[in-house]
């Protein structure tokens, strides 16, 4: 039973990878942890308790195999995109009604660019390379035709509008996958979509075994919100072919993730997953006060006081809000909900805008300037 015993310490421990692999900061404290684990299957072992011992190794095994392994670099994730395509902005003016969409490339077979363009404004998008995404680019709401193709993307909506198929079979096409932005209330939402056209389907799990997407075929999708943190996710089919390797990800809070599994059916380009972020639905506000005296600005739903005493003649900084229906309410200073209203508004703020409001004297506050956020 003791050379049994030894044989699987030997096992636990020969799961370790060299350090030059080893890029979890906790391997280490694992390591001693896993050796404890183990000491204490050797007990267990000489008083045959042999369920207890096996449960011992089985902890220690999971502990390594989980903080003391080689993990893929995060892949880009960001709001502003990862590519140099030439971006020709149509020209949407921020007081009208607008969608903003992104664009990527998941054409694993092509060598060609992707290039897009949209009725009425010519190439939009131009040198797209594989695995590239744009960032948010503002296009007029209602129905709009990118390539020929034609989709209805209601005002203040978001998109992907994604180069998916296969040259080889001719089945190049553009896809638009909606992303909601709505407040999250602290979450994170994650969106996972597979792409790999002509592969089997895939699962999506984190190491903790949280799933992230189950048998996921060509463009389907699996949505959870999260709690922010640090994930480790891969996907695989079942244990046969394909294999993305963990890849951790930071999941911020009021953020949406969309992750799409990219690359080529039989392996090359290499499978692997590309994230976008794309931030909660929020409008820049900020105040000028042109009363005689100082004011506290507060928002509702919530009568939450977002700006203090703001002096006569001064402008704030800018404020971000949910967007939504809101109203602001200017008090003397100090007084809150409890006092007499200066001043008030209400507005329905629109993503991705900036808005300049004027505390007036005559109880009034009024928007002068919109303009789209940088």
């Amino acid at each position: 039973m003791i050379k049994r015993l030894m044989l699987i310490i030997t096992f636990v421990l020969l799961t370790l990878p060299s350090v030059a692999q080893i890029v979890a900061d906790t391997c280490p404290e694992t390591v001693i942890t896993a050796r404890d684990l183990i000491a204490q299957a050797d007990i267990a072992l000489t008083e045959t308790r042999y369920a207890d011992a096996e449960t011992l190794l089985h902890d220690a095994r999971q502990l390594v195999k989980k903080n003391c392994r080689a993990v893929a670099p995060t892949p880009s994730v960001n709001d502003t995109g990862n590519s140099s395509a030439q971006i020709n902005l149509p020209g949407v003016s921020p007081t009208d009604g607008v969608a903003y969409i992104r664009v990527l490339n998941t054409l694993a077979d092509s060598a060609a660019p992707l290039n897009v363009s949209l009725n009425g404004f010519g190439e939009i998008v131009t040198g797209l390379a594989y695995g590239e995404f744009t960032g948010l680019i503002p296009i007029p709401a209602g129905v709009q035709g990118f390539n020929e193709l034609s989709w209805d993307f209601p005002a203040n909506s978001t998109w992907v509008v994604a180069g998916v198929g296969l040259e080889e079979n001719l089945s190049v096409l553009l896809e638009p996958i909606s992303i909601l932005r709505n407040e999250l209330g602290g979450k994170a939402r994650v969106r996972v979509m597979q792409a790999i056209s002509g592969a089997e389907r895939f699962n999506v799990t984190s190491v903790e075994g949280m799933s992230f997407g189950s048998g996921l075929g060509w463009l389907q999708f699996h949505d959870a919100d999260v709690e922010p943190g640090s994930y480790i996710l891969y996907a695989d089919m079942g244990g046969n072919g394909l294999v993305i390797p963990e890849t951790e990800f930071t999941f911020e809070a009021n953020q949406n993730y969309t992750i799409f599994l990219i690359g080529g059916k039989d392996g090359a380009p290499a499978p692997q997953f590309v994230a976008l972020i794309s931030p909660q639905d929020v409008t820049r506000v900020r105040f000028t006060n042109n009363r005689a005296a100082a004011v506290d600005v507060h928002s509702r739903p919530g009568n939450n006081k977002i700006i203090e005493a703001l002096a006569p003649g001064v402008t704030s900084d800018w404020i971000g809000i949910a967007s939504g229906a809101v109203a602001f309410i200017a008090y003397d200073v100090g007084t809150g909900p409890s006092g007499q209203e200066k001043a008030s508004v209400s507005e329905h703020l629109r993503s991705g805008r900036d808005l300049t409001f004027v505390i007036r004297p005559n109880g009034n506050i009024t928007v002068e300037e919109v303009a789209f956020t940088p």
